[in-house]
């Protein structure tokens, strides 16, 4: 699914991808593993960072990304336009955040090809 949508993507921002995926009304994926919810979920990531302050949450200035899906288990995709995938754990611990050298788009269709491991976001098909 995801190497389809990569084709119609005018660039590699985050924004784009979730534009695309509110467009051809995409709100999960194939198994429902991961919803897309659309803009909502910043607002819901932002409510929960403030919620779960502590020393070992995540602190930093999350505005420049964009939070683009939510597991059935809680936990966060997002991307940067730095081509920068974060998966962010529903704990929000910054120690067990993962990041990822790739555009988010990239990152999904490697978690969908099973070619990226992660402890936080399983593959899916």
């Amino acid at each position: 699914m995801f190497t389809e949508l990569k084709s119609q993507l005018n660039d590699l921002a985050p924004q784009t991808l979730q534009q695309l995926l509110l467009d051809k009304s995409i709100r999960q994926t194939n198994d429902g593993y991961i919803q897309f919810p659309g803009q909502s979920l910043q607002t819901q990531f932002q409510e929960t960072m403030n919620f779960l302050k502590s020393p070992d949450t995540l602190s930093l200035n999350w505005d420049d990304v964009c939070i683009l899906g939510q597991t059935i288990d809680g936990d966060y995709l997002a991307g940067d336009q730095n081509e920068t995938t974060f998966f962010i754990p529903s704990s929000l611990l910054a120690d067990d955040t993962e990041i990822h050298q790739m555009s988010v788009i990239d990152a999904l269709i490697a978690l969908e090809t099973g070619k990226l491991d992660s402890a936080i976001i399983s593959k899916f098909n």
